[in-house]
C-alpha cells in the first residue's frame, strides 16, 4: 500500500541521517547528553503522521510543568495530498502529560518517560457510493457525506535520543483503547453502504455507528529545544 511504501522510505532516510549525526558525536559530547534534563520548552514535528492511513502534517509543543514532568500538545491537518480524494480533510489533536525518569535511575536519565495521551481526530469525506436499500431488496448509487470521529485513551512509553545540540529524536510505543463513531449524512435512513469507492481509506466503515477496540502504535517525533 502507498502509506507502507512511505513508511519504509521515510524510516530509511531518518535512520541514515540520525546514524550519521550520532556517529559524528565525540565521547565527551555523548557523556554530557546522557544526563539531559527534560525540555523546558520545545517544538516538535511528527513525521509519522504523514505515514498514517489518514495522513497529515502535525506539529506540537512541549512545556515543562514540574520537576521531571511536562505537558505536550499537538495539532495536525489531515489530507491525502496525492489526489485520491479531493474532498477528504480532517484534523487531529493530541494531549499528553509526561513523567520523565519513571524508574528513578541513578545517575538520572531524564530522557526516558511514561505518560498518558488523549487523541481526538475528526475526518470528513463526500462522494458517490453504492448502497443497499430496504433491507437488501435493491441497490442504489447515492451521493453521501461521512464524518468519522475518533478518540483514543493511551498509555505511552518512550525515550528522547540526542542527535546534536538542541535536537532529539523521540521514539515511543503507545497502547490503549480507540473509540470510533461513523456517521453518514444526506442518505436515506434505510440505506447501508456497500462500496464507497474509497477503499483506500480504512477508516470508512460499511456500518454506521459507534464502536471501540484496542489500539497499539509507535510514534516518532523530531524535537527541537527552545529552552
Amino acid at each position: 500500500m502507498v502509506y507502507k511504501r512511505r513508511s519504509i522510505f521515510l524510516i530509511w532516510i531518518l535512520l541514515s541521517f540520525f546514524a550519521k549525526n550520532i556517529n559524528a558525536q565525540d565521547t565527551s559530547d555523548a557523556n554530557k547528553k546522557s544526563n539531559i534534563t527534560r525540555p523546558q520548552l520545545a517544538v516538535t514535528f511528527v513525521p509519522t503522521a504523514f505515514l498514517n492511513y489518514t495522513p497529515g502534517i502535525q506539529f506540537g509543543v512541549e512545556i515543562a510543568t514540574k520537576a521531571e514532568q511536562s505537558l505536550n500538545f499537538e495539532i495536525g491537518y489531515l489530507s491525502l495530498f496525492d489526489g485520491r480524494s479531493e474532498s477528504f480533510k480532517g484534523y487531529r489533536w493530541v494531549g499528553e502529560y509526561r513523567f520523565y525518569n519513571p524508574l528513578k535511575n541513578k545517575p538520572k536519565r531524564y530522557n526516558s518517560y511514561i505518560g498518558g495521551q488523549i487523541h481526538l481526530k475528526q475526518t470528513f469525506l463526500s462522494g458517490l457510493g453504492l448502497f443497499s436499500r430496504d433491507n437488501g431488496s435493491y441497490t442504489q448509487m447515492l451521493d453521501y457525506r461521512v464524518t468519522n470521529t475518533t478518540s483514543n485513551a493511551l498509555v505511552v512509553i518512550g525515550e528522547l535520543f540526542p542527535i546534536k545540540k538542541r535536537w532529539f529524536l523521540d521514539i515511543a510505543f503507545r497502547a490503549g483503547i480507540r473509540f470510533l463513531d461513523v456517521r453518514f449524512k444526506d442518505v436515506p435512513t434505510d440505506a447501508e453502504i456497500i462500496n464507497n469507492n474509497a477503499d483506500f481509506l480504512g477508516f470508512i466503515m460499511n456500518r454506521e455507528g459507534y464502536r471501540f477496540f484496542p489500539k497499539a502504535a509507535y510514534s516518532l517525533k523530531v524535537v527541537y529545544l527552545l529552552n
